[in-house]
This record gives structure tokens, C-alpha cells and sequence, in this order.
């Protein structure tokens, strides 16, 4: 779930790599970021996970609400570009 909190979180990072209109970009020490990306079997047992180093939102776009039920959605595509990647293996069995 993306809630508006965390819709205004991805905002204000992608903006800090630059700025469309004024094509002023932004310090990559503001905007790059160390991550951890989990991979998941169907039944929630991890396979493997990755430390990614220098992460930044290369694109966000987020498209029309639509009315499903009872609730309203939204999705939220983001691209998580990063400079290098290595697999942790630290507390995996």
C-alpha cells in the first residue's frame, strides 16, 4: 500500500535528483541511497537478498484512480536505478 505520506516521501526524492523545469540537477550525495532489495518463494521464505548502493528514482508516474468495490486505487510505477549490487548472504540459511 502507498499511502499520501509515502506518495509525498517519493516525490521529494525524485525531486532531489533534478528539476524538469528549471533543468537544474540535483548533488548525488542528496539523492542517491543504500537499499535492500528481498527476494520472496510464493510462500514467503527468502531466496536472496541484494544490498544496492547509489539508488535513486530514475522515474515515478503514478496513474488514474480507479474505482474497484469499495476502494479506490491508484498505481504507482517507480524505477529504482542503482550504481552496483551484491548479494547479502549475511543471515541467510
Amino acid at each position: 500500500m502507498i499511502s499520501a505520506e509515502v506518495k509525498d516521501i517519493l516525490i521529494a526524492w525524485q525531486a532531489l535528483s533534478g528539476n524538469p523545469y528549471t533543468e537544474k540537477v540535483g548533488h548525488a550525495s542528496d539523492y542517491k541511497k543504500e537499499a535492500f532489495l528481498t527476494e520472496y518463494t510464493p510462500d514467503y521464505q527468502i531466496v536472496r537478498r541484494w544490498h544496492l548502493f547509489g539508488c535513486w528514482l530514475s522515474d515515478l508516474s503514478f496513474g488514474d484512480y480507479q474505482y474497484d468495490g469499495n476502494a479506490e486505487k491508484v498505481e504507482v510505477d517507480a524505477t529504482v536505478t542503482y550504481d552496483k549490487a551484491y548479494i547479502d548472504v549475511s543471515g541467510l540459511n
